[in-house]
């Protein structure tokens, strides 16, 4: 799905100076900056978790972060605020690669994204945050059939998925 780029004083681009998984990754750089993501029902689901590959810039590939180029990770919750799973500080080592998982507890809802950021940065051509292998994980339900219909007469679609996915189904036979 579509992702949304606002730009502040930063740059948010694809580029291939590293990636987890070939060729590309999502490049944060220059300054301020943030990626969203598009809205995903999570209606119902449990156990989600969002796994993420991360990689401060290093000066090898692409370009170090220093103070105040931080890199931010969030979701937007239940309540529909924004919570910060986690702040990586641009003063650490260049290169540096965070694999994280994270829990996401307020998540089960009709509206959920994911937003990556950053903070701060030289101008351009400067401070690279890298992204890559963004896998969201968790059950989510398919369909749910409560047979609440008092009778079948084999009209198709009588057999009601209330989860309204496009699920419902026809009595066959002596159902």
């Amino acid at each position: 799905e579509d992702w949304t780029v606002v730009e502040g004083s930063g740059t948010a681009l694809i580029t291939a100076q590293t990636a987890n998984s070939p060729i590309n990754s999502l490049a944060l750089t220059e300054g301020v900056v943030s990626v969203t993501s598009s809205p995903l029902d999570l209606t119902g689901a449990s156990g989600l978790r969002l796994g993420v590959w991360i990689r401060r810039g290093s000066d090898s590939f692409s370009e170090t972060t220093d103070t105040n180029e931080n890199f931010v990770i969030e979701y937007l919750g239940s309540s529909g605020t924004w919570q910060k799973l986690q702040t990586l500080f641009g003063n650490g080592t260049p290169g540096q690669i965070y694999t994280p998982s994270y829990a996401l507890p307020a998540a089960a809802h009709a509206n959920f994204r994911v937003r990556v950021r950053m903070t701060g940065g030289s101008g351009t051509g400067y401070d690279f945050w890298h992204v890559d292998s963004v896998c969201l994980t968790g059950e989510v339900p398919v369909a749910e059939w409560r047979f609440e219909e008092e009778s079948w007469d084999g009209t198709s679609g009588e057999v009601t998925d209330e989860r309204s996915d496009g699920f419902d189904g026809t009595a066959i036979g002596d159902a």
